[in-house]
């Protein structure tokens, strides 16, 4: 049992929640980008459903390392829209 907790901690770890905003959406590449309060941008598949001023939730991996940029995309869901930022 404690090993299963051990591998579930180092998990989680890894793995942290991220909000943004979508700031481009590329319908002829199919890319979305997205701004996080610290400013870093994010890009990832699937423009259909997006627009600019839409809230994203991402789930994110940090690659077992210290550097933001490094980190994956792991999964993105809508968030609502926000009217007030542009």
């Amino acid at each position: 049992m404690r090993k299963i907790t051990t591998i579930f901690l180092m998990i989680a770890l890894m793995i942290y929640p991220l909000a943004g905003i979508v700031t481009e959406v590329n319908y002829a590449e199919d890319v979305v980008t997205v701004q996080d309060g610290a400013g870093n941008l994010w890009r990832f598949d699937g423009a259909e459903d997006w627009g600019v001023g839409d809230l994203a939730a991402l789930l994110m991996d940090d690659n077992s390392t210290e550097d933001i940029r490094d980190d994956s995309i792991l999964l993105v869901r809508y968030g609502g829209r926000a009217q007030w930022a542009y």
